[in-house]
């Protein structure tokens, strides 16, 4: 009678590993698309704040402009007229994408100066939020939420129905 327990009892600890390995593959798997849709939004904002720091201590001016495969970075040093340098240029990954294509923003002295959509008309919102989304599933978006007095945060990710 032992020999069958320990029979039964070593194939239930076969059946939770397998149990367990399909889980968390299967948990991997459904949450892919939300993992690398934050990814991209927190790499953008790692990269704002890392251009904020350049520019207050370099004492220059940075443009970040958002197209639809990549971002650019720009900048104008002081004293110089409008001609702005490419300076870096960095792709979305794994298939995220801004819902608005030629937003930007202008950073001096370490804040964010200015905000402007690609179909703005001139006006000055108070707020404005740059929106990404993955290709696969659309609706599944994250932002960030730019202030007219400069602050900047991330937001959570949030439906596009909504």
């Amino acid at each position: 009678m032992s020999q069958f327990i320990k029979r039964i009892v070593k194939k239930a600890w076969i059946a939770c590993l397998v149990f367990l390995l399909v889980f968390v593959f299967g948990l991997h798997f459904l949450r892919r698309e939300a993992y690398f849709l934050n990814k991209n939004v927190r790499l953008v904002g790692m990269r704002i704040n890392l251009f904020e720091e350049l520019s207050l201590h370099r004492q220059c001016r940075y443009r970040m402009q958002f197209q639809k495969d990549y971002y650019q970075v720009d900048l104008l040093l002081p004293g110089q007229a409008n001609p702005w340098k490419e300076v870096v240029t960095y792709g979305y990954e794994d298939a995220v994408e801004p819902s608005t294509p030629g937003f930007s923003i202008e950073i001096d002295r370490g804040n964010v100066v200015s905000f402007r959509a690609a179909d703005d008309a001139g006006k000055v919102p108070p707020h404005l939020v740059l929106s990404f989304r993955s290709t696969k599933t659309p609706p599944k978006q994250s932002g960030i939420l730019f202030l007219q007095g400069g602050d900047w945060r991330i937001l959570p990710r949030f439906s596009g129905a909504e």
